[in-house]
């Protein structure tokens, strides 16, 4: 799924390193959820924004985020 997410990002025009950090967001909150992306539910995205980077910087939550909402 993730291969089909880099495709679609690149055939959109973006750089590399965009794809790249976009991938490398989606990698660790995949690490946290422990399953499948496609698996996770409005609920599971809150206890992740809301309790596990409730400290983080404000451009990392952004940049999670931001990379979540075009995964889904």
């Amino acid at each position: 799924m993730l291969a089909g997410f880099v495709l679609a990002r690149a055939a959109a025009g973006l750089v590399d390193s965009t794809i790249r950090n976009d991938t490398n967001h989606l990698e660790l909150i995949r690490d946290w959820f422990g399953l499948p992306l496609w698996e996770m539910q409005p609920s599971d995205a809150d206890s992740y924004f809301g309790k596990v980077l409730r400290d983080a910087k404000p451009s990392t939550r952004t940049g999670r985020a931001a990379a979540l909402t075009v995964y889904f």
